[in-house]
């Protein structure tokens, strides 16, 4: 595998947690009743998008083509589809301990990337982990608030 093509497979894997992230916080938005964690959910499920757009620049600068869907077999998607059983049960602290599985995921994959980043570029590497640092705010926010609730 080419040195272009492992960045592509690095960006794309974070293009898909995003899709992930983006489609389980639009599922909580849309079933939950708290206003609160609905602009919360909004918030970030819109973070992502944001995150995907500039993902998705940086995989066709490498001349590769971005991923387009969720990692429907991955552990993060499996993680982000807890949250539509969670919102079954109206349990502020399991839909917000759900939301904190799928950040947990999220924050493993930039973690990741970042591990492995000899081959990325340093304006790469400070867009991903401004984009890391972001998650891993937002993860500390819902565990926050899931240990409060």
């Amino acid at each position: 595998m080419t040195t272009n093509e492992n960045i592509v497979d690095k960006l794309n894997s974070l293009i898909q947690i995003n899709e992930d992230r983006k489609e389980g916080y639009q599922k909580a938005w849309e079933q939950s009743d708290d206003l609160n964690l609905k602009t919360l959910f909004d918030q970030f499920s819109k973070q992502s998008a944001r995150y995907i757009v500039d993902l998705g620049m940086a995989v066709e600068s490498y001349g590769g083509i971005p991923a387009e869907s969720t990692s429907i077999s991955g552990d993060a998607y499996r993680a982000w589809m807890d949250i539509k059983d969670a919102l079954t049960t109206n349990s502020r602290k399991t839909v917000l301990a759900s939301c904190e599985r799928g950040e947990d995921a999220a924050v493993g994959t930039y973690r990741d990337v970042l591990k492995e980043s000899q081959e990325l570029d340093n304006n790469l590497i400070g867009v991903i982990t401004m984009q890391s640092r972001d998650i891993e705010k937002a993860h500390d926010q819902i565990k926050a608030l899931r240990d409060s609730a």
